[in-house]
């Protein structure tokens, strides 16, 4: 996947190279680092069946490249890592078990009822994309489709996972990581269509927004969205607030 992109780029970029070359050392050397059949961080994660590292230090540095080329491909192969790390528990009917799961959380008024509706919105944010799906061309509604599809499946396993108790914050993690990575796996294919972050970015701070509301119950104990924080809450919820401010500044930008 990255090497195919090296190879695209050369093909695409190669005067801009010539031009900006600490740019194109900068991704060669970080592609390297993963890619290194010696001591890459792939053959480091294939040898000990780790893959945080390899995920941290990709994740880590994905925003540090300009490009949406770039961006994408990393995005894909974190969504590649992430599938292949994962071992859901099959679970039969799976939408159908998880809008169960959510009736029940509904019913419990409190933290639990607001829980279902942040986790309904998301599942409403994503139809929205469903729906815009419907006006592309088709390569690109082939696509989004698809894409679709597994946002469905990440929110049912997301939501069944937890049937029984409040998301953990590692668990929400998770969570985040695996939606925004899909959201942004297609960007490069997306990038003609200038109305693809508006779609995306509801989806994104409805996620986001969950992540307050179980941030705030890991520090509590109960869900406390806007008022009545400790000092340790408000530091663990600034990194969050600041994912709302930059989200907001792009979307009126």
């Amino acid at each position: 996947m990255l090497i195919e992109y090296i190879d695209g780029r050369k093909q695409h970029y190669s005067i801009k190279d010539v031009f900006l070359p600490g740019d194109k050392r900068a991704r060669e050397q970080f592609i390297g680092q993963i890619v290194n059949a010696k001591d890459g961080l792939l053959k480091e994660y294939v040898d000990s069946g780790n893959i945080d590292k390899m995920l941290n230090t990709i994740t880590a540095e994905i925003s540090s490249f300009n490009g949406i080329k770039m961006q994408a491909t990393l995005n894909r192969m974190v969504v590649k890592l992430i599938e292949a790390e994962a071992k859901p528990v099959e679970i039969e009917n799976l939408p159908a078990k998880a809008k169960q799961v959510l009736s029940l959380f509904e019913g419990k008024k409190g933290k639990s009822l607001e829980y279902a509706l942040k986790m309904k919105n998301i599942y409403t944010q994503i139809e929205g994309i469903n729906a815009y799906a419907n006006t592309l061309p088709e390569r690109e509604k082939k696509v989004i489709k698809q894409l679709v599809t597994a946002l469905k499946r990440d929110v049912d396993q997301f939501v069944c996972q937890n049937s029984k108790h409040f998301p953990s914050k590692e668990s929400y993690q998770k969570f985040k990581l695996t939606i925004k990575a899909r959201l942004h796996s297609h960007d490069d294919l997306m990038s003609g269509h200038t109305s693809w972050p508006d779609i995306i970015i509801n989806l994104l701070l409805s996620v986001i927004t969950l992540g307050k509301l179980i941030c705030s119950k890991a520090r509590t104990g109960r869900a406390s969205l806007f008022f009545d924080k400790t000092e340790d809450q408000k530091e663990i919820e600034a990194p969050v607030d600041l994912a709302l401010e930059n989200l907001g500044t792009f979307l009126a930008g």
